[in-house]
């Protein structure tokens, strides 16, 4: 029997999927996203569009800043600068091009924000603890 509320590898993967669908939605270097789109035809649909997004963004960030709090954000924030500093200086990546330099901050975004999605869950698997989400449930 599995638990209703397990965590694991799937879910983060999920979370982080789609982060990164939002964030490309909003913007990316191809030139189709709802930046762009918005630059070009200002129309009710994509002012309607547009304002769906914005609520998605307050309600990943609300998630996010309730997960994981600013130090959270912070100490994400530093680790994940730190492990594409590493990989520079190994040579796996090189931030001489601009779109590629733009994917690497989109994708590093989208893993900071999925952290902090996860992190009550990630506590919970590390420590063992409960939080008050878990009362009343087969946790």
């Amino acid at each position: 029997m599995t638990k209703r509320n397990s965590f694991g590898m799937k879910a983060f993967g999920t979370r982080f999927l789609y982060l990164l669908v939002l964030i490309f939605l909003t913007y990316n270097p191809s030139h189709y996203s709802l930046i762009d789109w918005m630059q070009y035809e200002l129309s009710s649909f994509s002012i309607g569009i547009g304002i769906i997004v914005i609520i998605l963004w307050c309600v990943v960030l609300w998630f996010v800043y309730l997960g994981s709090g600013w130090l959270g954000l912070l100490l994400g924030t530093t680790v994940i600068g730190l492990l594409l500093w590493m990989a520079k200086d190994i040579g796996l990546i090189h931030f001489n091009n601009i779109t590629m330099n733009v994917i690497i901050a989109e994708i590093s975004l989208a893993l900071l924000f999925t952290l902090g999605l996860s992190w009550a869950h990630i506590r919970r698997r590390i420590s063992g603890q409960l939080s008050t989400d878990d009362i009343g449930t087969d946790a």
